[in-house]
């Protein structure tokens, strides 16, 4: 399942990856307009394999961590936070 957001950025990402992975031979469940913490939940427990998701959010209200200098490290430290949830 491909999981968005309910912001007119998100609604077109995740249609736009939808249409990628149908045309890529996928049978694509699309479900957006969902919130943050229900879609996060979802993402978490499994019911949604693809959503894209700011990494700020992810260090500060996911994990209850400070707000890094800048992007880069933004990235790192979400990718090192969710990868112990299994997330990428």
């Amino acid at each position: 399942m491909v999981g968005g957001l309910n912001y007119t950025k998100h609604l077109i990402l995740t249609s736009a990856t939808s249409q990628l992975l149908e045309e890529n031979g996928y049978t694509v469940d699309q479900r957006d307009g969902l919130g943050t913490s229900v879609l996060r939940q979802a993402q978490e427990n499994g019911q949604v394999d693809l959503c894209w998701e700011y990494t700020g959010n992810s260090v500060i209200l996911f994990h209850d961590q400070e707000q890094p200098a800048n992007a880069e490290e933004t990235y790192r430290q979400a990718k090192t936070l969710d990868a112990d949830l299994g997330l990428i």
